[in-house]
């Protein structure tokens, strides 16, 4: 049996996006599961262990110089046959790693770009990191096509090695999962004491000035002022005072916000409410508009770079200005008033989620992919 290393900056990270692909991996490997947080695994087997290594988030100069010589002795100590890192931190620190050790391997998941809005020194300061990572693995997986694109125009050497696997997602759908029903619709009205009378607008994941939410809440509110009757409900785990902000925005009208802590049960969500909007400023992967299509909810999101594989413009959503509040409000108004647009988005959705992201096909691709290197 290979011995697998699996890093991440969180062990949230790897129960929202790889606990399937390590399941399938554990069939005829060994994984060592890296992580903070290490006891939030929310699954076991015979063939895995878990190693538990405080990493921070953003840069802490003598946490990570701690957790670098851990994670150092750790891997000398283990000998892994291959690393697979995914988070920022967990991609630098593994490529230090593989550098001191003399190893070549190591495949990094790039899952979007957190120095894409940075000013030019702070940019060009994170662009070398993530150079240095592409330099130091042997290929480097990417969650989206258009990502790739990205990638390529602002790094410099050895782009050859970043790969997508299929039309992009790290870990596609479910389909079991991520389908059209009603059935839990009632539980989630009681839950958020919406009027039966609202058409909800969704938001789903962290919640952080980063994500747009405050442009969101700002869109939804003008609409409210103008007579709309739409509400707007934030699923997701509070990350800074942006939650506290548009609490004071909605004040006047606290009957049409809602703001529930994350869940496992997304589906849920996306089937009560009429249209998911992802306003952020930046993503690798939008995959909660392609979780949100499956279940038949048309889309809206902002236009960076990383969202236009997560839904297409005019077919299965719509696209709006980034941080353009006015434009936001209007594409939100067109899908109120527009059933032909909203039922052609949503059939769409449905199709494209299915034949373009199931989860099965990306799961044999990712397994395919990984034997290279085993």
């Amino acid at each position: 049996m290979s011995k697998i290393f699996i890093i991440a900056s969180t062990s949230m990270t790897i129960n929202l996006f790889l606990k399937d692909h390590v399941l399938n991996l554990l069939e005829n490997n060994k994984c060592y599961i890296v992580s903070k947080d290490i006891h939030k695994i929310d699954f076991s087997h015979k063939n895995l262990y878990l190693k538990n290594i405080n990493f921070s988030r953003k840069i802490n100069i003598f946490n990570d110089i701690k957790c670098f010589f851990q994670f150092l002795v750790y891997s000398i100590k283990s000998k892994p046959k291959l690393y697979l890192s995914i988070t920022p931190k967990a991609g630098w620190i593994t490529s230090l790693v593989n550098t001191v050790t003399f190893s070549n391997k190591h495949i990094h998941f790039f899952t979007g770009q957190h120095w894409t809005n940075y000013n030019y020194y702070k940019k060009f300061f994170f662009r070398l990191i993530d150079q240095y990572i592409l330099l130091k693995c042997i290929t480097c997986l990417v969650d989206g096509i258009s990502q790739i694109h990205y990638l390529k125009s602002q790094l410099w050497i050895c782009k050859d090695k970043l790969i997508v696997l299929k039309k992009g997602s790290i870990k596609g759908i479910d389909q079991n999962k991520f389908y059209v029903s009603k059935k839990y619709n009632k539980n989630i009205k009681y839950k958020t004491n919406f009027d039966d009378t609202l058409k909800i607008i969704l938001y789903v994941g962290r919640i952080n000035y980063e994500k747009g939410v405050i442009c969101l809440s700002n869109a939804v509110l003008s609409l409210i002022n103008k007579g709309e009757k739409i509400g707007l409900l934030l699923v997701g785990t509070k990350e800074d005072n942006s939650f506290n902000e548009i609490k004071k925005i909605f004040s006047n009208n606290i009957n049409r916000l809602a703001i529930c802590d994350y869940t496992k049960n997304t589906e849920r969500y996306y089937n009560y409410s009429y249209i998911t909007c992802l306003p952020s400023t930046r993503e690798g992967f939008g995959m909660t508009l392609i979780e949100s299509s499956a279940c038949g909810t048309p889309v809206i999101g902002s236009n960076i770079y990383g969202l236009k594989d997560s839904f297409i413009d005019n077919l299965s959503g719509l696209s709006f200005e980034l941080n353009n509040e006015e434009d936001l409000a209007s594409k939100i108004k067109i899908l109120l008033y527009d059933s032909v647009k909203y039922n052609n988005f949503k059939n769409f959705g449905i199709k494209r989620a299915r034949e373009d992201f199931d989860k099965h096909k990306i799961e044999k691709e990712f397994n395919k992919f990984i034997s290279n290197y085993l």
